[in-house]
């Protein structure tokens, strides 16, 4: 009986064992972007970002005929300028794992009026760093940041001086379509580089 009651023992564990170690681990947050609806043990790989390529943001800029959404945006009011910060990413770094928006970007947009736009309006692209004297400039600064591997990583461009964009501010959101732009290396002043298009919904 005894011998009967132990290979009993060993059996059932063995079944146990055998059961539970063939279960499939992935991610089991029918939330995340990396769901896996086979996985049976979650293994800690949940990714939810919010911002991501099944997520696209309404923000982003097709540069040198590559797309980049919008994955952090800051605003930095002074009394001598009124700055938006947006960082933009490719799809791929959106769906990495932990990107904040800014540790994960190819591209820090800086678009700086003279004072906050507060009405729908007109503005005219200034090629200087800083806003002009009228509160009808604006510049766009476009930073390529370091370690992503693009061609122009750590370099910085600046907007012509001989393109206008309309704007719109509704329900305090600043909307605008980015027209083609030649933005000029800031380091020789002479190369150009193609901003194709974009989009901008940003909170005022």
């Amino acid at each position: 009986m005894r011998i009967k009651s132990y290979l009993s023992i060993v059996l059932i564990s063995t079944l146990f064992f055998t059961s539970t170690s063939c279960k499939k681990e992935g991610c089991t947050d029918e939330t995340a972007i990396n769901f896996d609806a086979e996985a049976e043990d979650d293994d800690g790989s949940d990714n939810t970002n919010s911002n991501n390529s099944n997520n696209l943001p309404e923000t982003y800029v097709v540069f040198d005929l590559d797309t980049f959404y919008q994955s952090g945006t800051s605003i930095s009011p002074g009394q001598t300028a009124y700055r938006y910060q947006v960082n933009l990413s490719s799809k791929e770094q959106l769906d990495l794992q932990g990107n904040d928006g800014n540790t994960e970007a190819t591209i820090g947009l800086g678009i700086t009026f003279k004072e906050k736009p507060t009405t729908s309006g007109t503005a005219y692209f200034s090629k200087s760093r800083f806003p002009g004297e009228t509160s009808d400039s604006v510049n766009f600064y476009m930073s390529m940041f370091v370690n992503t591997g693009h061609e122009y990583e750590g370099e910085n461009f600046l907007s012509p001086s001989t393109e206008k964009i309309d704007y719109t501010i509704e329900n305090g959101v600043f909307s605008a379509t980015i027209p083609t732009l030649e933005m000029i290396l800031e380091s020789d002043q002479t190369t150009k580089v193609t901003l194709n298009s974009g989009v901008l919904e940003l909170d005022c």
